[in-house]
């Protein structure tokens, strides 16, 4: 039996704003194999179903800037999901790819996309994992709509998106993450192994005092008041979920379906694999643009679409009924170069 495949290197590039964070396994002088995750998550998302990928190929995982352990954006602008574009190109030159293969989740297939119409021929085949909700967002084309969704309501809430950082225990983060994402407890647990960073001594320090001009206790008080947090760090620790409060309305682009095509239309070898119940926290009244910009791609003599029973997280609850259609694309596309 094949050994199942783990991350065993993990290691950060500098990058004009901070660091990225990078995580390989497989083989290193394999054909190399870039995986991109989607919005709010990070580079764990890809461990289950490496576990059933062969390992000649050099997987190389990229936590995007604001996920995971790697620095966010600088502050201020408005980010827009081209703006993560940047981010995997760096990681690209730092790692001398001149061709690779894609893998990417949800927002992270956009990248996939775009990243290979500002730089066509350099991936060989690209794999999207539920595209079709982050090509939903992409459907906004009306200009008020899009000011109102994206721009005013940033600006409404600049300070809180900038410099906010709400404090969970780690069991409050994984309730709301399995609610979010349909996850078990053990996976919920897996995805907050990068996201989730405990306060450090310097913050419970500041709690304490604050706790104490909050509630002017006693000297007895206080005592019994800082033994009980304590109690609760031991067994349910406090910290911040490590993703930019910016990635929760990420601007897309929008285009409209004609350009996207044109855009498009230059894929090298793709496979899609679409969840049956991918889209059900995206509204409805962006659905049927998206569903038609994927039967225009399907048109193209080298896009291929296989649907999968499960949620949008699929590839990571569910990697069994996922990898089979992956390594079966790869085998059969192994000797196709990219459509230029």
């Amino acid at each position: 039996m094949a050994k199942k495949l783990k991350f065993e290197t993990e290691w950060k590039i500098p990058v004009p704003w901070g660091e990225l964070v990078l995580l390989r396994c497989g083989k290193p002088d394999g054909e190399p194999v870039m995986l991109i995750h989607g919005r709010q998550d990070s580079s764990t998302v890809f461990a289950p179903i490496l576990e059933y990928m062969p390992d000649k190929y050099n997987y190389v995982a990229l936590d995007m800037p604001g996920n995971g352990l790697s620095t966010p954006l600088p502050t201020g602008p408005k980010l827009t999901r081209l703006h993560f574009l940047s981010a995997m190109e760096f990681a690209v030159s730092h790692l001398g790819w001149n061709k690779f293969i894609f893998m990417g989740h949800s927002m992270g297939c956009e990248q996939g996309l775009f990243y290979n119409t500002v730089y066509p021929g350099r991936i060989t085949r690209m794999i999207l994992l539920d595209a079709v909700p982050t090509l939903m967002r992409m459907q906004i084309t009306d200009p008020a709509e899009f000011q109102r969704t994206y721009y005013d309501e940033y600006y409404k809430n600049y300070a809180r998106d900038n410099f906010f950082k709400k404090c969970h225990t780690r069991t409050s983060a994984m309730s709301a993450l399995r609610r979010l994402r349909d996850l078990s407890e053990a996976q919920a647990g897996q995805l907050l192994q990068r996201n989730f960073h405990p306060k450090t001594s310097e913050e419970k320090r500041e709690q304490e005092l604050q706790e104490q001009q909050r509630q002017q206790a006693t000297d007895a008080g206080f005592d019994r008041m800082i033994a009980r947090i304590n109690h609760l760090r031991e067994t349910d620790p406090e910290g911040y979920l490590s993703w930019d409060n910016r990635l929760k309305n990420l601007a897309p682009t929008n285009f409209g379906n004609d350009y996207y095509f044109q855009l498009f239309k230059t894929v090298p070898p793709t496979l899609l694999i679409t969840a049956s119940d991918g889209a059900k926290h995206v509204p409805k009244k962006w659905h049927k643009g998206a569903y038609e910009l994927v039967d225009r791609l399907r048109t193209l003599k080298n896009f291929r679409e296989v649907k999968v029973v499960g949620s949008h997280d699929v590839h990571f609850t569910h990697p069994e009924r996922v990898a089979p259609h992956v390594m079966k694309f790869l085998v059969e596309n192994n000797n196709i170069s990219s459509k230029l």
